[in-house]
């Protein structure tokens, strides 16, 4: 993980999930795009892991998530607000004052990708994958 942090702040453009995704793909901020700049920023977040690799995946209960992760909810500032945490406990707080999550909402999992080959015998799975 190398730590990324937000250049910038509230509403409407805030860059947290921006600076959450560089910090786990290990990316400069400047080469992911800020996410809440899209009307579907969902679904240029999706392409945008999917070109590494990965598909995000939201859970708001269950069990923790092993690994890398990010943790959503409001923030210290009543902003909604992202950091990125392993196996369920916080690691990087982008913002510079920190402050962390004060009201979780949910984790966002980021689940590998694998090439695979549908089979028309009842959708199954060969080469190797799952």
């Amino acid at each position: 993980m190398k730590a990324v942090f937000q250049t910038k702040f509230g509403k409407p453009h805030g860059n947290c999930l921006q600076a959450c995704v560089a910090t786990v793909l290990e990316l400069e901020l400047e080469t992911v795009p800020n996410f809440v700049d899209f009307e579907d920023w969902r679904g240029e977040l999706q392409a945008f892991l999917a070109r590494y690799g990965f598909w995000a995946v939201w859970l708001a209960d269950g069990p923790t998530p092993r690994g890398y992760h990010l943790i959503e909810g409001i923030g210290p500032r009543g902003l909604c607000h992202a950091v990125v945490g392993h196996n369920g406990e916080i690691v990087h707080d982008p913002h510079p004052d920190g402050g962390g999550i004060v009201e979780f909402e949910d984790w966002m999992v980021f689940v590998c990708l694998m090439e695979m080959e549908i089979v028309p015998n009842y959708g199954e799975v060969s080469d190797g994958a799952l």
